[in-house]
């Protein structure tokens, strides 16, 4: 199996360096800056609140957002509602959860962004757990990632390593249509499982390491994702809607917490020196897995990149795939 389950000792040193300079890696020496970070240069179109978010992602470390907070009165203990919701979801979904699955890629995306405020587990696969969602399902500080997702995405990464090295004549949608067929058989529904498609050992030594880095990239798209709800403390915010307006309201009815947290991926993406393909590219691969699973054999990666599910809202609380990854782009460039 490859590395991913291992952190690169190189890697973690350059960000080890990275971070006790500020950001700053010099050859010679480590020579602190007592002058406050230049200013955020972000795009003319973006509100004074998504610039308010670049700004406070550039803090070493990330810390969660400090302009909302859960509120204690005689009336309501908003941290004991929190904590309960996050309990219930690590009750429904701790049977299915891996112990170190992928365990080392997560710690090395929390490295390159600099965020350690969410706790992040791995389940197996979402689609055969209570909580049937696609990606990801996060509380308050508790995320869990779908396993069978990254899966996937292991698949593909190999088969896209083996491509840029020459050694595989496959479209990225052959590669992607064909890692399904593996991957998301019923043979292999509810189970983890290494790639099938591209196997590991098929791989030379380049392309593993090739595999690994395209494999933390995609997983950096649904992982800073899910990232942007904790710091957004976006479960907060729907409990205090739903306080209000009963019948659902303002998050309820539409996608503000999913755009911030698609906008909030993008730019952690860029923090973390990634690709914007990445990401977006997760993007589609999130949707054809789900459109997949509903369909096995019946769906085509180049159907998920077609009109309809491109453009296509299937609810209300989230905005199109060109959207989403229009936002991430947002976000990206905001950063940069």
């Amino acid at each position: 199996m490859l590395q991913r389950n291992v952190h690169m000792r190189t890697l973690a040193r350059l960000r080890l360096i990275a971070l006790v300079c500020a950001g700053v890696v010099l050859l010679a020496a480590c020579v602190p800056n007592p002058t406050p970070d230049p200013p955020v240069v972000t795009p003319s179109n973006l509100s004074s609140s998504d610039q308010q978010v670049v700004q406070d992602l550039h803090a070493q470390p990330v810390r969660r957002n400090t302009h909302i907070s859960p509120m204690q009165t005689p009336f309501v203990d908003e941290y004991i509602i929190l904590n309960q919701a996050d309990q219930s979801l690590v009750d429904a979904l701790a049977p299915f959860a891996l112990a170190n699955r992928y365990v080392n890629t997560i710690n090395r995306l929390k490295v390159r962004a600099n965020i350690s405020a969410a706790n992040v587990r791995v389940v197996s696969d979402l689609a055969c757990s209570p909580v049937n969602v696609g990606g990801g399902v996060t509380a308050d500080a508790n995320v869990f990632l779908d396993g069978k997702l990254l899966d996937m995405a292991a698949d593909v990464a190999n088969g896209l390593a083996m491509r840029e090295s020459g050694r595989l004549q496959l479209t990225t949608a052959q590669i992607v249509d064909f890692s399904a067929t593996q991957q998301l058989s019923f043979a292999n529904f509810c189970r983890p499982s290494d790639p099938l498609a591209f196997p590991d050992a098929n791989l030379s030594q380049a392309e593993g390491q090739r595999s690994v880095e395209i494999f933390t990239q995609l997983v950096g798209g649904i992982l800073f994702h899910e990232y942007g709800h904790v710091w957004g403390w976006h479960y907060l915010l729907g409990v205090r809607d739903r306080l209000l307006n009963p019948g659902g309201g303002f998050y309820t009815f539409t996608s503000a917490n999913e755009d911030q947290a698609d906008f909030i991926a993008g730019v952690l993406s860029a923090k973390s020196g990634h690709q914007l393909s990445y990401p977006q590219f997760e993007m589609d691969l999130m949707a054809f897995t789900a459109t997949y699973r509903a369909n096995p054999g019946y769906v085509t990666f180049l159907g998920t990149l077609g009109w309809q599910q491109q453009f296509q809202r299937t609810s209300p609380q989230y905005s199109s795939l060109a959207v989403r990854k229009q936002t991430i782009e947002r976000g990206y460039l905001a950063w940069r």
